[in-house]
């Protein structure tokens, strides 16, 4: 028998987000633990390139708050993830990188942050809006 998970199961929605039953064992899976392996996984990548990540946040950006030199990241609701980085209060270059659906499995953990290293590295190479 197989120790990797076969199935994802959506089994409900409540107030902390979507919650999955995950494999053969059907261990539960939540959205806060999808954003707290994100974190995770953004803060491995981050520390190699000098850069730290934080949630997007659209309060921030109404207020204007984003400066240059910030990074965030979000997802949408089927947990496709978007990395920007921030040039000032306005102009952002963003990119998605390719996440499995409906969400990465735990042991994928390794194998995505090699996505979302890849993704941090296209941005890198992005200059600024005012530049191009």
């Amino acid at each position: 028998m197989s120790s990797k998970p076969d199935r994802v199961q959506c089994i409900s929605y409540y107030t902390a987000g979507w919650l999955y039953k995950l494999g053969e064992d059907m261990s539960v899976w939540t959205e806060v633990d999808y954003v707290g392996m994100l974190e995770r996984l953004l803060g491995h990548v981050g520390s190699e390139f000098g850069i730290s990540f934080s949630r997007y946040s659209f309060g921030k950006f109404q207020s204007k708050e984003y400066r240059l030199g910030d990074w965030t990241f979000d997802y949408d609701s089927f947990f496709q993830v978007r990395l920007c980085r921030w040039f000032n209060s306005v102009d952002s270059s963003c990119e998605r990188v390719p996440s499995p659906t409906p969400i990465v499995m735990p042991e994928a953990e390794a194998k995505f942050e090699d996505v979302l290293r890849e993704g941090v590295k296209t941005l890198l190479q992005r200059e600024s809006p005012s530049n191009t």
